[in-house]
């Protein structure tokens, strides 16, 4: 008896160690389970991964799971179901997405569930890690386009922490901005992207944003000038800087409070947002609003604008028009000796005016048209920007570029996990939502310059 018993213990102990010879090993990095989710294979492939899935954080499921239907290898469920025993209860876009993409996927659906197809079309492998960008590879906007992706791709990378989830980019053509080719091409990839990023130009950029709005599927402009994109849908952003974001930063860099302010212009210019946003700064730092002074379109009588702001006793006056009118104005409160601090637009750049006017601008203050980063960023951009081809550094396509992949980036960092989670990332500003959906970019290190005239040329406000 003692020896059978013997016998059997050893036979048993081979058999065991057979058996654990023989069992699949699970992958021991994220990127290996990526590959092994893509392998051909059977039921030692599934096990394998399997006993990964369930050990494997919540974040390294979804980035396998970003992959699309035809490049998993029968694994895709399992994969799903993993993941939803990982979600937490205030996840919930991430919960919905997760029960749409396995109801697609069972194998045995209930009696009266939703069609496959039917789920499809609701996104559910629409994943935050796969970004597509629509720009254009032919034609007059080709290096522009070329400057905004090497920007964007330069901003999705920036400073990320080394275990932080790769991002990778999808790039889609959209000819030479041709508005039906760039709806087709965010049609063809938007079932497993769950960020775009186009086009170039306005129209374009406003039909893929209607098309975005109707799955609402979020979408970054980085160059569209058309302030009424971010109000398609409430998943489109833009870049910007729009112009009341110009006006405030006008007012917080050059007026304090107690000074008595004044505005001057063309009235369908004082009616815009660049003027309602200086006003809107003006009050909220206690500078008041002493006087307005409209006129219509093709000009006013600047005696009588002039004499009105010396009586107001104004120190800051306030004006957005043409450079004739400018011209004219500056001469006016010359003639009148008015004392008063000019600012406003690029219409006040001195390049704009004959050398008799500009010498009566000196002192004027403007705010730049474009975002700018802080120095030591904007040295630094630069530095990438010239490997990557670009000669003169990192111009404002390229910033603008980049602080759209930043921001992408930063809402996938602080936990942003499915395209609704991103939509309202880029939409929040201070932690409410901006209704006319601007970047809050200045967070990032960018700026908008201010320009003072000195001796008929200008000079950045506050540079060394």
């Amino acid at each position: 008896m003692p020896r059978a018993w013997l016998g059997a213990c050893v036979l048993g102990l081979l058999l065991a160690a057979r058996a654990l010879a023989a069992a699949p090993t699970p992958p021991a990095t994220r990127a290996a389970a990526d590959v092994l989710a893509t392998t051909p294979g059977g039921k030692d492939r599934d096990r394998a991964l399997a006993a990964w899935a369930k050990r494997a954080p919540l974040d390294d499921l979804l980035w396998v799971l970003r992959r699309g239907a035809a490049e998993f290898a029968g694994t895709e469920l399992l994969l799903v179901q993993a993941a939803q025993a990982r979600v937490s209860p205030a996840q919930v876009p991430l919960a919905r997405q997760l029960v749409l993409r396995a109801a697609m996927l069972d194998p045995k659906p209930r009696p009266g569930a939703p069609a496959a197809a039917d789920l499809e079309r609701l996104r559910p492998r629409a994943s935050v890690f796969r970004i597509a960008t629509l720009l254009p590879d032919v034609g007059d906007y080709a290096s522009y386009a070329t400057s905004v992706s090497r920007g964007l791709e330069q901003g999705l990378a920036w400073q990320r922490a080394g275990d932080a989830l790769p991002l990778e980019l999808v790039r889609l053509s959209t000819g030479d901005e041709d508005p039906v080719r760039a709806v087709a091409m965010f049609d063809s990839i938007s079932h497993v992207c769950g960020v775009a990023v186009g086009a170039l130009l306005s129209v374009p950029t406003l039909a893929v944003a209607a098309a975005a709005r109707t799955i609402d599927a979020p979408l970054v402009s980085p160059t569209a000038t058309d302030e009424s994109i971010g109000s398609v849908g409430p998943g489109i952003t833009q870049v910007g800087p729009g112009q009341r974001e110009r006006g405030r930063a006008l007012a917080r860099g050059l007026v304090a409070s107690g000074q008595r302010v004044a505005l001057a212009g063309e009235r369908g210019a004082l009616r815009g947002a660049f003027a309602r946003g200086f006003a809107e700064e003006c009050e909220a730092i206690g500078a008041p609003i002493v006087r307005q002074e409209a006129y219509p379109a093709g000009g006013g009588d600047f005696r009588a604008i002039a004499r009105s702001l010396k009586a107001a006793q104004a120190q800051v006056a306030f004006w957005d028009g043409e450079p004739r009118e400018a011209e004219l104005l500056v001469k006016q409160l010359a003639t009148e000796s008015v004392r008063v601090q000019l600012c406003g637009g690029s219409g006040l750049a001195p390049e704009q005016h004959h050398a008799t006017t500009r010498a009566l601008l000196d002192g004027a203050v403007w705010v730049g048209e474009d975002w700018a980063l802080l120095p030591a960023l904007q040295a630094a951009a630069d530095s990438l920007a010239r490997e990557q081809g670009e000669d003169g550094g990192a111009g404002s396509l390229w910033v603008r570029g980049f602080l759209a992949g930043r921001s992408i980036a930063q809402a996938i960092d602080r936990g942003a996990r499915t395209p609704v989670d991103v939509a309202r990332a880029l939409r929040s500003r201070g932690g409410a939502p901006e209704p006319r959906g601007f970047l809050d970019v200045t967070p990032l290190g960018a700026r908008l310059p201010l320009f003072v005239a000195q001796r008929g040329r200008a000079v950045e406000r506050g540079a060394p």
